[in-house]
């Protein structure tokens, strides 16, 4: 069994404009249209992991640790290949690589710059700017640290919003109504306050000027004063709950294990909702929550830990669960189990799926906390102890009973999946990837998923041409 790799992990917004200018001199041809079942399709590549996807009316947008981009098909070297470093934008549709650039670098005059990257990129009100965060202290050749707000048809900066976090920003959220964007990380101040800390680790700001919100100043502590970060936010519908995710311990002094909900006026009310997660892993005992999803009934959580509610262990870990969003009791007939971490997830309310996507190698479905139900139980991998099928890097789930879907992309790569995008019919996927998983890769690091029709009473008898919600 592999051990808990940790990386940093992203988020996902729709937005409302489309970018054109594919660059010019491209000498790569694009890969036809994949004849595998579930293949991925022709998009652009990068040259390390993905952190982050967005797409805005036709065009993607990535951030990550890669530092040159290449449309399908074209070879690391390629004259079509161009410098992008950790955010670039491709055409959704063909993959081509858009001229879109906003300058980012790490010259280390701010501070030290240890693993630099893109991290999150959030579409702001309006939908003519996109927020970028990260680890960084310039945009465009003037300094800027670590979260940032460019054109969307241009990349420029907007010079007027410097919110200034002393350290990464891992998550970029705007507020439904568009009156706060909230950042959250590894940071220590925001905008230079003192002394510090203050603001530490989630903080709200002006939209417009990054300025901090003085009124929202949530706690978050461990009690051992190890790493602390918040990874992961997600509002409920009416936008009076603010769900967070991460690592720490406790969340302005209630006990909360990296995942609480508070208000997001203040930031200092915990309310009540408190899963019970734990993971007794010798290598890591920390909880981590890499990403959350809502819908009318539940919080759904991704991340690495091995037991929630004292069910689960090192080769059952709970991984993805989901809760309910006011007292934090878990579905316990809604879980899989896997051996490693999942950092990703995103649900399609159209065929009534989760995705979920992370650094594992094998999966155990099951249909409660006690009873698996793989129809031929298995050794899975080099574990004895492991008992599943081999489903690498994502897999997808039905979300009306937990049912683990025939969808197997199979794809390689140490880091896995990192960061998962859905538009309607189509399904984006970003980390440290290759694809196929052997022989030579077509696809890296980032993928695009064609995601089936609805059924209906006109369909065929093929169950190939069914939504998965419908197996």
């Amino acid at each position: 069994m592999p051990l808990q790799i940790r990386r940093f992990p992203v988020a996902v917004f729709s937005g409302v404009l489309f970018l054109s200018g594919l660059l010019p001199g491209s000498s790569a041809t694009l890969l036809a249209a994949p004849a595998i079942p579930g293949a991925p399709s022709p998009i652009c590549l990068t040259d390390g992991q993905v952190e982050d996807l967005q797409v805005v009316n036709g065009t993607l947008f990535l951030a990550g640790r890669f530092t040159h981009v290449r449309p399908p098909g074209a070879l690391p070297g390629d004259p079509s290949e161009v410098a992008r470093k950790w955010f670039a934008a491709c055409n959704a549709a063909t993959g081509a690589v858009l001229a879109w650039d906003p300058q980012i670098d790490c010259v280390g005059g701010t501070g030290p710059c240890t693993n630099a990257r893109g991290q999150t990129i959030a579409l702001a009100p309006g939908g003519t700017a996109l927020y970028l965060g990260g680890k960084f202290d310039q945009v465009g050749g003037a300094t800027q640290r670590h979260a940032t707000k460019v054109a969307l048809a241009t990349a420029v900066r907007d010079t007027a919003f410097v919110p200034a976090p002393n350290d990464r920003v891992q998550r970029i959220v705007v507020a439904p109504d568009g009156a706060r964007v909230y950042i959250g990380g590894n940071f220590t101040g925001v905008g230079g306050c003192a002394p510090t800390p203050c603001h530490s680790f989630l903080a709200a700001v002006d939209p417009a000027s990054g300025a901090a919100v003085a009124a929202f100043n949530p706690s978050i502590t461990t009690a051992d004063s190890s790493f602390r970060t918040v990874y992961s936010m997600v509002f409920n519908g009416d936008a009076d709950v603010l769900y967070i995710g991460g690592q720490f311990d406790t969340v302005n002094g209630a006990s909360r294990t990296s995942l609480a909900a508070i208000d997001p006026a203040t930031g200092t009310q915990t309310l009540a909702f408190g899963p019970r997660l734990s993971d007794t892993n010798p290598e890591d005992g920390y909880v981590q929550i890499f990403d959350l999803q809502i819908d009318d009934d539940w919080v759904y959580v991704c991340g690495d830990w091995w037991a929630t509610g004292d069910v689960g262990d090192m080769h059952n870990q709970r991984n993805v669960n989901r809760f309910h969003p006011i007292t934090g009791d878990v579905d316990s007939d809604f879980w899989i189990g896997t051996d490693g971490g999942v950092q990703a997830c995103r649900i399609d309310p159209g065929s009534g799926v989760l995705f979920a996507g992370g650094h594992f190698d094998c999966v155990r479905a099951w249909t409660n906390s006690t009873t698996p139900v793989d129809p031929a139980p298995a050794q899975c991998g080099t574990d004895p102890d492991f008992h599943g099928t081999f489903q690498r890097d994502q897999f997808a789930l039905r979300l009306r009973d937990g049912a683990l879907l025939p969808w197997n992309p199979d794809t390689g790569g140490i880091g896995g999946t990192w960061a998962m995008a859905v538009v309607p019919g189509t399904l984006f996927t970003g980390g440290e990837l290759t694809w196929p998983r052997t022989g030579t890769a077509t696809h890296t690091d980032v993928l695009k998923f064609i995601l089936p029709l609805f059924a209906d009473d006109f369909e065929s008898s093929d169950l190939a041409r069914w939504s998965a919600a419908f197996l």
